[in-house]
């Protein structure tokens, strides 16, 4: 996300400093740099002086990282952004925090609007969620507005972990649940955009918004716009069931993760394998990641409405269009 808030930055002509703990990601040709590491208040009030605006990107997003460093960074780095703008820079114009919409957690209502009770149900989830609760105790000091992006897909996301997979099936069929949950996503240029959009709106400090597409998409038909361009056949021929779904998940998340590890290098010597017979370059890697299922196997659909009706507008409204254009980008590089 970090990147592409850069890109349209740099597109939209501001002066900006692109702060990461591992500067070569944060390096460009037309703007400044610095370090930060968001758990150590010392590199980021240097950059906090500076400022006008922030928006605050920086965050683990790994649902299998150990809660303390999720804490860590995610909860207590948003804390050290906030106490260092209050003491250094309080008369900053504006700050964008990007939250998620993990901190409404085990709520089941479709659509989720913002109001909605927040339940997080994990550690990654709880994380944000007290983040979200240090921004409301700066918020009375602070002009601060939150983001709450959906499951996020485009170039660079993890979705692309999935297309080496597709690749090796390519000519096959794909067994597949019958339409199944459907859920909420966001383009990851839509997600950027939506944070420059609040940076410059002042009027809607103390405020959160989902960002979210409003065309929620069934499992088989968001697999089938990743699969089918690749040249898979999707299969639906498996019933649906929450409750299936449920042991499913249920088993995976106990599986032990040396296993996972086991199964995830078996993978990548199939692809460098295949990517070698098939003249594929190198970049892409195959990954099976259990703890996202608890992100497939429920109904996650939320409302955009709220962001919509002070002036924000999606690039990508389709998930299933952006999806297609995400792997032909892939594709068009030989990365797949």
């Amino acid at each position: 996300i970090g990147s592409n808030i850069i890109t349209e930055l740099v597109r939209n002509g501001h002066e900006i400093i692109a702060a990461d703990i591992m500067l070569e990601n944060a390096k460009g040709m037309f703007y400044d740099t610095g370090y930060l590491d968001i758990t150590k208040p010392e590199t980021i009030i240097p950059l906090v002086k500076k400022a006008t605006h922030i928006i605050h990107a920086a965050g683990l997003v790994r649902l299998d990282a150990k809660a303390e460093a999720l804490e860590a960074v995610n909860h207590m780095g948003t804390r050290n952004l906030l106490e260092a703008v209050k003491i250094h820079n309080p008369n900053i114009e504006m700050i964008v925090h990007l939250s998620s919409i993990g901190v409404y957690g085990r709520n089941c209502r479709a659509p989720i609007y913002e109001e909605d009770k927040q339940m997080p149900r994990n550690t990654y989830e709880l994380s944000k969620y007290n983040a979200e609760k240090a921004v409301g105790e700066y918020g009375d000091i602070l002009p601060i507005a939150m983001i709450r992006p959906s499951l996020v897909y485009g170039i660079g996301c993890r979705h692309k972990d999935a297309l080496p997979m597709f690749r090796m099936l390519k000519g096959k069929k794909l067994p597949m649940i019958k339409k199944g949950p459907r859920a909420s996503h966001v383009h990851v240029e839509d997600v950027a955009n939506a944070a420059i959009f609040l940076m410059g709106r002042t009027d809607l400090a103390g405020d959160a918004f989902n960002i979210c597409d409003d065309m929620p998409t069934c499992l088989e038909d968001f697999v089938r716009a990743m699969a089918e361009p690749l040249g898979v056949e999707i299969n639906p021929v498996i019933p649906y069931s929450p409750a299936a779904m449920k042991a499913l998940r249920w088993t995976m998340n106990r599986v032990p993760k040396a296993a996972i590890r086991k199964a995830n290098t078996y993978l990548q010597k199939k692809w460098d394998a295949y990517r070698k017979e098939h003249n594929i370059k190198e970049g892409l890697s195959p990954n099976l990641d259990t703890a996202w299922l608890d992100y497939l196997a429920y109904e996650k659909v939320f409302s955009i409405e709220k962001l919509e009706s002070v002036g924000f507008a999606l690039k990508h409204p389709s998930p299933i269009k952006g999806l297609r254009s995400m792997v032909e980008h892939y594709k068009d590089k030989n990365l797949v």
